[in-house]
């Protein structure tokens, strides 16, 4: 049985961390037509571009003519966590941002984001285990609502769908 190539992975995700990078920066132009802070896409780009580089030159000798099965799951499954971690920071900290600026701690704000972005059971603070929302402001569960639905679009979900391989009978 032939190992997994971590240097394979990382040449792997150095590119897709690249393409995500210049994803980010794609997002600028939008965010200063709108008058909005470019802060949140400049912070991913800048994390995306520097966990590429350290991933590029670590894997500068990675044979990549030669990718097995394994290596693309692993691949594949790696790229899903790296896109989830860095697109999901613009969300996280302006969200966080904009709870804080409605009079809600910054640990309350925070994670009532992470709560309700990635469902990941419940807040800190004066949304914690034993309490709720009903004190947020109204402001507050409306941009918590939207990081809901955002969170939760299962992208996953919709690209199997339209895979190939998922419709061979």
């Amino acid at each position: 049985m032939k190992l997994i190539n971590p240097l394979i992975i990382l040449r792997i995700l150095s590119i897709i961390l690249l393409i995500a990078g210049i994803t980010f920066l794609s997002c600028i132009p939008i965010a200063l037509i709108y008058s909005e802070s470019v802060m949140p896409f400049l912070w991913s780009s800048v994390s995306a571009f520097l966990i590429y580089g350290t991933f590029r030159i670590i894997s500068t000798s990675a044979d990549t003519d030669k990718i097995n099965t394994r290596e693309g799951y692993l691949a594949v499954t790696l790229s899903w966590i790296a896109f989830a971690l860095i697109g999901s920071l613009p969300y996280l900290v302006s969200g966080t941002i904009i709870i804080v600026l409605t009079g809600i701690d910054p640990v309350t704000s925070a994670s009532s984001v992470a709560t309700c972005m990635a469902g990941i059971g419940p807040a800190l603070g004066s949304a914690g285990p034993m309490s709720n929302y009903a004190h947020f402001p109204v402001i507050s569960k409306l941009v918590l609502s939207l990081l809901m639905i955002i969170g939760r679009l299962e992208i996953i979900t919709a690209f199997a769908l339209f895979s190939k391989s998922f419709w061979k009978i």
